[in-house]
C-alpha cells in the first residue's frame, strides 16, 4: 500500500471511500460513450474505452492505494489526453488549411508535414509521460502531464470543432451548448481539484469538500459531453 496522496486520504486513510465510489461515475460514462459513439469512429471508441479503464482503476487505487491499479488509474488519462490532443490538433490543422484556401494534395503530389509532425509530437509525449509516472520522483509533474494535452484538446475542439461544424450547426443550439457546458464542467472540476489540494496540508477541512468526488464527476461529463460534440 502506498502511502496517501490525495487530501482525504491523508485525513482518513484507505479506503478513500467516497473518492473510491464517486469513481463509478467515470465508468458509466467511458461506457455510456461507447454505448452512443458511432463504432465507425475509432478516435472516440478508444477515448470513451480509456476513460472506462480509468474509472475502473480509479476504484481500485482510491480503496486499496495499490501501486498497481495506480497505474490503471493515472495511465488511460495519459493515454486518453494524448490522443485527443493529437485528433483535435489535426483537426485544427486541417481546418486552419481549408479557411487559408488550400486544397487536398494532388495525387503524387507532397502532402502538408504538419499532420505528421503533431501525431510524432503527441505519440512521444504520451511515452514521455508514462515513463515520467513510473518515477517516484517525476510523478508530482502528473498534472503536467495530462493537463497539458488535455488543454491542447479543449483548446482546439473551441476552434476547429466549433469553426468546423458552426454553419451545420447553427439552429442546433443544443449540441453547440453541450459542448461549451463540457468545457466549462473540465475546467471548473479541474480548478477546484487543484485549489483543494494544494491547501489541503495548511487547511484538512478542505478534505471536507470532497472535491476529487467533483472533479471525478465534472470531468467524466464534461469530457462525454466535449468528445460527443467532436465525434
Amino acid at each position: 500500500m502506498m502511502d496517501p496522496v490525495f487530501c482525504e486520504g491523508r485525513l482518513w486513510g484507505y479506503p478513500e471511500y467516497v473518492n473510491s465510489l464517486s469513481s463509478l461515475i467515470i465508468c458509466f460514462f467511458g461506457l455510456l460513450g461507447l454505448y452512443r459513439c458511432p463504432k465507425q469512429n475509432l478516435f472516440g471508441v478508444v477515448v470513451f474505452a480509456m476513460i472506462f479503464v480509468n474509472g475502473c482503476g480509479s476504484v481500485g487505487y482510491h480503496w486499496t492505494g495499490s501501486e498497481f491499479w495506480k497505474y490503471f488509474d493515472g495511465n488511460p488519462m495519459i493515454i486518453a489526453a494524448s490522443l485527443a490532443a493529437l485528433f483535435t490538433c489535426d483537426e485544427l490543422i486541417r481546418v486552419r488549411a481549408d479557411r487559408a484556401g488550400h486544397e487536398l494534395p494532388a495525387v503524387g503530389s507532397r502532402p502538408s508535414p504538419w499532420p505528421a509532425v503533431n501525431a510524432i509530437f503527441w505519440s512521444a509525449f504520451a511515452m514521455v509521460a508514462l515513463y515520467m509516472d513510473l518515477r517516484p520522483e517525476l510523478q508530482k509533474y502528473f498534472p503536467i502531464s495530462f493537463g497539458l494535452p488535455a488543454c491542447a484538446f479543449l483548446a482546439a475542439i473551441l476552434y476547429a470543432g466549433y469553426v468546423t461544424h458552426k454553419e451545420k450547426l447553427r439552429d442546433d443550439w443544443k449540441i453547440i451548448s453541450y459542448a461549451k457546458l463540457g468545457i466549462v464542467m473540465s475546467l471548473t472540476a479541474a480548478t477546484a481539484w487543484i485549489a483543494t489540494e494544494s491547501n489541503c496540508e495548511e487547511h484538512p477541512w478542505l478534505g471536507y469538500l470532497h472535491a476529487h468526488c467533483f472533479w471525478h464527476f465534472g470531468a467524466s461529463y464534461g469530457l462525454y459531453l466535449t468528445i460527443q460534440f467532436t465525434v
